[in-house]
């Protein structure tokens, strides 16, 4: 153990919930320094404070990839009872956290598909043994691991998971000791909504919104959540007016929390998720879209007539090509590069003019309560901070007019200008398929912010659009980190475990509760923070009963290996191969049970369907297979075969399209909104 210098004087209590906890782990050793501060929020500790640590696991499971993160807190009861701080009684559990303790690989859990025992050996054990070396062995025991699958499980059919689910649950009983009391609870596929809920725990945690908090306030100060991937995009918020969350109450989710003295948390968030409205798969519907549009203006019903000339696209540099398939035949799509139609032509994807069932009315058919852009803020994530402040190199504080005119710049660029500023060193590491589509991303970027959740433009809209004149109140930024620290939903996930852990106050279980409606039409049920025990899943109960049954097994195989001998006198009248083919039976049943039963399908059944690619924010993200609110507006086939015509309100069934019945895509009313100003202003 290296020796750690004396922390310096401690400051007055009160002065801040980080130094104030510092104060308190020294005061806990009767003087004795215990800590030293290093990068940042980072702490080195001694053998002395070790026993108070605590650890928790999160992996995220993606698409394309998975990442452990490992998470430290001090417990909270031993906080709760040795200090009168009040910065740090009326906190949650201070989290920490640190870059080398975080690991990827690739590919993603869900290509294990076909052989499910290699996802723990080739997959999962190669960033648990990461974890080992991070968390002292002493701990082990006592530390939770949660597999939260946001990604390409999605895709997989309830038997694939099944048995994916299953072999990490005996593995990992089997070859650590860390804590996996409920499989079902601890490894899970989560739907887009929880994952949202995840992000805005993580985000207002690192604005420092849950410390020092005051019950008696009935005003709480909070930051709104954007997140938008390759095929989903999400959006969790506190709206800022108490009559909104009273009027949209059955809308409304709530999130329970404790700080360390057991004051009770509670936030009131809106969240929702529209499923293939991320950046690539809306990029799928406007091809087609450009497709269908370039058939019925040539009078043409078969896709191979344009294969010669090709299909103009304006949100494409000019002079640059790529290919996109249609109905089977190959097209070239052929950049054009013109700013406003290519704005225009995006519009309708919104899908603004589907129904909706109550006001106010976001779009594609999704009701939202009303946004006070006076006092709301929001963070966006994702392909929000790639395009805005990579490829566009712009600041986290966003700006409408220096953004849109920037991005009109670019796409009316020649494409071959383009690739000599990436030459140039212009564009950073930014590849060229990234570059090509860079005119569509931040043109969708735009339009869902604006169009979509009506995000004023200063300087533009008028002082009585929206909630009113926001001044220099800024209701949007971008960002990959909040003071430095990475903003990664997982932390979400363990501060609702590290908050479960505090033992005083009244007992109200830490966890997120979903919305009425929520749990009315897709039966979501609440989320514990802590482990929930339950003695189907219990990892004793479930280890007994695997037992059981094999005994039982080889006595009923016992026994009928002695009733062949003995009445049909085997040695006499049963073949050689006959008894091969019955122990070949009797064999491929002990494998069959071997699958012993960890989760139920039918808890997935409830989860939303939706696509989240490979982000900042935590990892790939791709194809759900859930239901959701949006995807009702969408056709669950094939984009290249099945174009989407237009909206309709949630909660209706949509019928399956056909290239047979496909009509217009969209038509002038979808413009009856569409009324953004030249980007010149």
């Amino acid at each position: 153990m290296l020796c750690i210098p004396p922390v310096g004087p401690p400051k007055k209590a009160g002065t801040g919930t980080r130094d104030s906890l510092y104060t308190l782990l020294n005061s806990i050793n009767n003087g004795k320094p215990l800590l030293q501060r290093r990068r940042g929020d980072m702490v080195e500790e001694d053998k002395e404070i070790a026993e108070h640590d605590k650890y928790g696991v999160v992996i995220d499971a993606g698409s394309s990839g998975s990442r452990v993160y490992v998470y430290k807190w001090t417990d909270p009861t031993a906080l709760g009872k040795e200090t009168s701080d009040e910065s740090v009684l009326h906190s949650v559990p201070h989290i920490r956290t640190r870059k080398e303790w975080t690991k990827r690989i690739e590919p993603g859990l869900s290509s294990f598909n076909k052989k499910p025992e290699r996802a723990y050996k080739k997959h999962i054990k190669i960033l648990l043994e990461h974890a080992k070396e991070v968390i002292p062995e002493d701990k082990h025991h006592e530390t939770p691991i949660f597999i939260q699958s946001t990604a390409g499980m999605r895709l997989l059919s309830d038997v694939e998971q099944k048995r994916i689910t299953d072999v990490l649950c005996r593995k990992i009983r089997d070859e650590t000791h860390f804590l996996l009391e409920n499989c079902a609870a601890q490894i899970e596929t989560i739907d887009g909504e929880t994952e949202g809920i995840y992000g805005w725990l993580s985000l207002n945690y690192l604005k420092k919104y849950f410390d020092e908090y005051d019950g008696k306030l009935t005003d709480h100060k909070s930051h709104g959540f954007l997140d938008m991937g390759g095929g989903s995009l999400q959006i969790a918020f506190k709206p800022s007016d108490p009559e909104e969350i009273s009027k949209h109450r059955e809308d409304i989710s709530t999130i329970t929390l404790k700080s360390v003295n057991g004051d009770v948390q509670q936030w009131d968030v809106f969240t929702s998720t529209w499923l293939r409205f991320g950046t690539r798969e809306v990029r799928k519907r406007y091809l087609n879209q450009l497709v269908h549009t370039a058939l019925n203006g040539s009078g043409e019903k078969s896709p191979k007539a344009l294969k010669d000339r090709g299909v103009y696209d304006p949100c494409l540099p000019k002079g640059s090509e790529h290919s996109f398939t249609y109905s089977g035949t190959e097209l070239r799509i052929k950049g054009v590069g013109e700013y406003e139609q290519c704005s225009k032509t995006i519009y309708p994807l919104l899908l603004k003019n589907s129904p909706c069932l109550e006001q106010p009315c976001s779009f594609s058919g999704v009701h939202m309560p009303k946004i006070d852009f006076t006092r709301d803020s929001f963070l966006g994530v994702s392909e929000y901070t790639y395009t805005i402040n990579d490829v566009f190199h712009m600041d986290a504080e966003y700006n409408f007019s220096n953004f849109s005119g920037k991005v009109q710049q670019f796409c009316e660029l020649d494409w071959q200008k383009i690739l000599q500023e990436r030459e140039n060193g212009n564009y950073g590491d930014i590849s060229k398929s990234s570059l090509l589509e860079a005119c569509f991303k931040a043109n969708w970027v735009i339009n869902v912010l604006h169009e979509g959740f009506g995000i004023p433009r200063k300087g533009i809209d008028p002082p009585d659009a929206g909630s009113g004149d926001v001044g220099n109140h800024i209701t949007f930024s971008s960002a990959d980190n909040v003071n430095g620290n990475e903003l990664t939903w997982t932390l979400g996930k363990i501060l609702l475990y590290a908050c479960s852990m505090v033992q005083l106050g009244e007992n109200i279980k830490v966890g997120l509760q979903p919305s009425a409606l929520s749990a009315k039409n897709d039966g979501k049920k609440f989320i514990p923070g802590g482990i929930s025990r339950d003695l189907e899943y219990d990892s004793v109960m479930v280890q007994f009963l695997h037992s059981l049954g094999q005994m039982v097994l080889l006595f009923s195989v016992g026994l009928l290996l002695y009733w062949l001998y003995v009445k049909l006198h085997i040695k006499q009248y049963v073949s050689i191969n006959s008894l091969k083919s019955a122990i070949n039976y009797v064999r491929g049943k002990i494998n069959k049970i071997r699958y012993s039963k960890v989760m139920n399908p039918g808890q997935l059944e409830q989860l939303e369907a939706g696509v989240l690619p490979m982000s900042r924010f935590g990892g790939d993200r791709d194809g759900f297979k859930f239901r959701s609110r949006t995807m009702l507006n969408l056709s669950p086939q094939g984009y290249e075969d099945h174009p989407i015509p237009g909206g309709r309100a949630s909660g209706a069934a949509s019928p399956a399209l056909s290239e047979n019945a496909m009509g217009t895509i969209f038509s002038m009313a979808d413009f009856s909104d569409f009324n953004r100003p030249s980007s010149n202003y």
